[in-house]
């Protein structure tokens, strides 16, 4: 009985331990939804330990034997029982160690691998570069993406959009004491460190984990490890009563949801990864359009004086004949002398908003087909809200907003006092607002397709708007026009 025992295991062990070795993902041996296959990709320290579990499993049933040829002579085993239930333990222990070295062997070969691969040929979008090629590519519902596949996708993204935060973050220093314009008050408001970390939200971090912030025990390695190790015991069991294992599935091994939640975990948490990039990106845009608008305003606080003066003269000299001809004389020479510097302010401006607007592009491009890719899976809408890029794209990228810069020249009423003056220095007397930048206004538009006039205040401004339905810089500015000739 003992000798057929131990032939009947020698003949079975090769076998079922073959059933050990996990196939990798070009094997094919497996079809995709086996679970041993998807949850696992041997390594050498998994096929080491299986042999190591086989060499225990031959001993133990040799141990077997002698147990049977004493117990047939009445002699006493329990030595021997005690050797072959401790060697019962060391082989689910060396099981469960290969099972946890597959697992990581599929996040290390499946996930990380393919992320840190170089990014393939660029299709003309203007999608990211770092966006993987099955994202780009989504057609949208239909279907449902491999796991793996959203993992690494997910993490070349991840990674993508630290170091392009890290650039960002990177200049944090050089807004520190600079000072800014609050409602277009010259307020020599100088910048401190704590408000600059701020703006740059110093405190939020993006992380390129497979786990993607989520529970350590639902993260893609944890639940592959819960699969293998079930595998592990099976097999071993198996081994041990020299029998073949029973076929399972991915759900009596995880439950329902399989590893449907990893990756809706990966959708998620790239959401927010991206909202906190644009974030960063739009903050640091009105940080640095705030610092040139507190340079204009320093600009005009110090080059109006002497247009002041000199129009305040004019105007005690001439107010009782109402002739006001000499005083919008002065005026047309203040504005030829703050011609070159509202161009140079607009052509400072322009890079800001043409940056802006290519990051909002990009990052449209990137979540829309995300929230394609991410729709295969069930992702976004209802409850599911927390990876709904779609959100994103209308809500954060799509909200109206502009880029604006309040421009000299102003206008002085001194009819209305001097104190006045300096508060609503705007108004020539006994013109409406618009003959008094009809003049400059036409010569301006000609080189700045962006400069507006406010008539209620009135005043002039550079505006921006940054989506407005993809619109991009007019022919005038992209060409560079904006030269420093004066009218």
């Amino acid at each position: 009985m003992s000798g057929r025992l131990a032939a009947r295991l020698r003949v079975l062990a090769p076998a079922v331990m073959a059933m050990f070795v996990v196939a990798s993902p070009g094997a094919g041996a497996a079809p995709p939804e086996d679970p041993a296959a998807l949850t696992g990709v041997d390594t050498p320290e998994s096929i080491a330990l299986d042999k190591e579990v086989e060499k225990i499993v031959e001993d133990r049933a040799k141990l077997i034997a002698q147990v049977k040829d004493r117990d047939a002579k009445k002699l006493q085993t329990s030595d021997l029982l005690q050797q072959a239930s401790s060697l019962v333990r060391q082989a689910y222990d060396k099981a469960q160690a290969a099972a946890d070295a597959r697992a990581k062997g599929a996040v290390e070969q499946r996930c990380i691998k393919p992320s840190e691969e170089p990014a393939g040929t660029s299709d003309g979008s203007v999608a990211s570069s770092f966006l993987c090629e099955a994202a780009r590519r989504a057609a949208g519902p239909g279907g449902e993406n491999d796991p793996w596949t959203v993992c690494s996708c997910a993490r070349r993204y991840l990674l993508g959009l630290r170091k392009e935060i890290d650039e960002l973050r990177s200049r944090r220093d050089s807004y520190v004491g600079k000072a800014i314009s609050d409602d277009n008050i010259v307020s020599k408001h100088p910048l401190t460190a704590e408000e600059v970390n701020n703006l740059f939200r110093m405190r939020e971090t993006i992380e390129a984990d497979p786990g993607f912030g989520d529970d350590s025990h639902f993260t893609l390695e944890a639940l592959s490890r819960q699969a293998q190790r079930q595998l592990s015991r099976d097999r071993t069991d198996a081994l041990l009563r020299g029998q073949l294992p029973k076929p399972r599935i991915l759900q009596e091994l995880l439950g329902r949801d399989g590893l449907d939640r990893p990756k809706h975990q990966a959708y998620a948490y790239m959401l927010g990864s991206l909202t906190l990039l644009w974030a960063v990106h739009r903050e640091e845009t009105l940080l640095r359009t705030r610092i040139l608008q507190q340079a204009v305003d320093e600009r005009s606080e110090a080059e109006s004086e002497s247009s002041f003066s000199e129009q305040k003269k004019n105007w005690e000299a001439h107010a009782p004949s109402g002739d006001d001809a000499e005083t919008i004389a002065i005026a047309r020479r203040y504005d030829a002398r703050e011609f070159p510097f509202i161009l140079s302010t607009a052509q400072a401006l322009r890079p800001i908003v043409a940056t802006t607007r290519e990051t909002r592009l990009r990052l449209k491009a990137d979540a829309e087909a995300w929230n394609r890719f991410a729709a295969r899976d069930g992702a976004g809408g209802g409850a599911n809200w927390r990876d709904d890029f779609a959100l994103f794209v209308e809500g954060d990228l799509m909200t109206p907003w502009s880029l604006m810069v309040g421009l000299p020249p102003w206008r002085v009423d001194w009819s209305r006092g001097e104190a006045a003056n300096r508060q609503y220095a705007y108004l020539l007397p006994g013109h409406d607002s618009s003959d008094n930048y009809a003049g400059l206004i036409k010569d301006l538009k000609l080189q700045l397709p962006e400069i507006q006039l406010d008539p209620a205040t009135p005043s002039l401004f550079l505006e921006h708007p940054i989506n407005s339905k993809e619109k991009e810089l007019t022919e005038a500015v992209a060409s560079g026009a904006g030269s420093t000739e004066q009218p």
